[in-house]
């Protein structure tokens, strides 16, 4: 997994239709999309169910916005 805190290593990430995560709690992870430039959520629910959220109001170049969005979810 990459460290996407680093604006450097989101532009050298491959592009790909699935975002690159990065882990930041157990079930929570924040992914960045190369290509479209867009931050993702995915995590996992009490009851086991997996989710993805499209961050599209955070810019692409804010992280810590991202990690605030996903944070929420």
């Amino acid at each position: 997994m990459s460290d996407l805190s680093k604006k450097r290593v989101r532009e050298h990430l491959g592009r790909r239709r699935a975002p690159h995560y990065m882990r930041l709690a157990e079930g929570a992870y924040l992914g960045f999309r190369r290509g479209p430039d867009t931050w993702h959520a995915r995590y996992r629910a009490p009851d086991g169910v997996q989710h993805y959220r499209a961050l599209q109001d955070v810019p692409s170049d804010d992280y810590d916005a991202a990690l605030q969005a996903a944070q929420v979810c």
